[in-house]
Formats: structure tokens, C-alpha cells, sequence
């Protein structure tokens, strides 16, 4: 959901960002809301929030796979761009994306981990926790041009390489200059 790094999204506002955060329609907010409210309940009526592919099935995951999300990312900028209140102010010599989790998949595939996906508009990535097995799989991961960022938390899945799971950590397969990582 477009709130859920508000905190985040606010820090960068107050220093000057301007910052687009779209609502994907597969995030499904208010459901979410309502996981969280009575979990058990929704759980038992069948709703569930799914990616279009499994996870633990990297290998069937290609650039046709969540591209929608892209699309959401790319319709959110071109209408800032388009919008004659705030075009000026836009410096589109220094676009980022940020993502977490799918959306870490997301703006990691609009760098150029997904060929068919990249957009030279955007000069660098900071992806947390993100879903990295599909580039992992397609060495996608090694056609970043643009510095990135990669950060895991205490549970999630080695993406970075001070991580207890070095040997999966997509961090040594990322090629772009300035990889910064952590792990918290």
C-alpha cells in the first residue's frame, strides 16, 4: 500500500523530495486493513493476497509477471510530468524509485533487472527486502547500470552480504556502481 513507508515517504517530502507513492491495485489496502483487524476471519473467507506467480516458484516468473506494477510506476511519473502544476518543479536528471518487498521487484526490474522493463529516467534504486529470486535466476540482477540500494531486515532472506545467508545474497550479483547495503 502507498501508506505503508509513510513515515519514509514523509522524511524525503520534508527535505525537498516530491514523492509519488501509487496505490497497485493487487495491494488491495483495505483488505489489508482488515487482515490486520480480524486476520482469522478474513483468512477463513478465502481472501488472500497473492502474487500473480508463487514465490517459492522463481523460475516461471519473467517480464510478463506483476508488469502491471511497473505500468502503475511509470503512469504515476508520466502524470507528474504531464501535470502543469508540478512539471517545473520535477528534476528529471535525478529520478529514483523505491520499493519494498514486490515493490522492491518492481522498481529492481525498472532498473534493469527485467531487459524489457528498464527506463533511463531513473538514476538510482534503493530496494528493501526485495524479491530478488527471478533476477537471481536470469542474472537480471548483473544488467543494473545505476547505483542501488539493497536493504534486508532481521527476517528476511539474504539479500545483502554481512546477512547470515551470504550464499544467496543478491548483493554479490548486482553489478551497477555504489551498491550500499545493510542489515538491520
Amino acid at each position: 500500500c502507498e501508506t505503508e513507508s509513510a513515515f519514509l515517504a514523509q522524511y524525503m517530502a520534508d527535505n525537498g523530495y516530491i514523492v509519488v507513492a501509487p496505490r497497485h491495485q493487487d495491494a488491495d489496502c483495505q483488505r489489508m486493513s482488515g487482515m490486520r483487524q480480524n486476520g482469522l476471519q478474513t483468512m477463513r473467507s478465502g481472501k488472500s493476497i497473492r502474487p500473480e506467480e508463487s514465490f517459492r516458484a522463481p523460475r516461471v516468473w519473467t517480464d510478463k509477471i506483476e508488469k502491471d506494477r511497473r505500468e502503475d510506476v511509470l503512469f504515476a511519473v508520466s502524470s507528474l510530468l504531464d501535470d502543469r502544476q508540478y512539471k517545473n518543479y520535477v528534476d528529471t536528471d535525478h529520478m529514483g524509485l523505491m520499493g519494498q518487498e514486490l515493490g522492491g521487484y518492481t522498481v529492481l526490474g525498472t532498473a534493469g533487472g527485467w531487459k524489457a522493463w528498464r527506463d533511463a529516467r531513473f538514476k538510482a534504486v534503493a530496494a528493501y527486502a526485495p524479491y530478488t529470486e527471478p533476477y537471481l535466476m536470469n542474472r537480471g540482477l548483473s544488467r543494473i547500470r545505476i547505483p542501488v540500494l539493497l536493504q534486508e531486515g532481521s527476517r528476511t532472506r539474504g539479500y545483502v552480504p554481512d546477512s547470515p545467508y551470504k550464499k544467496t545474497a543478491a548483493y554479490g550479483y548486482a553489478q551497477a556502481p555504489n551498491i550500499i547495503s545493510s542489515w538491520t
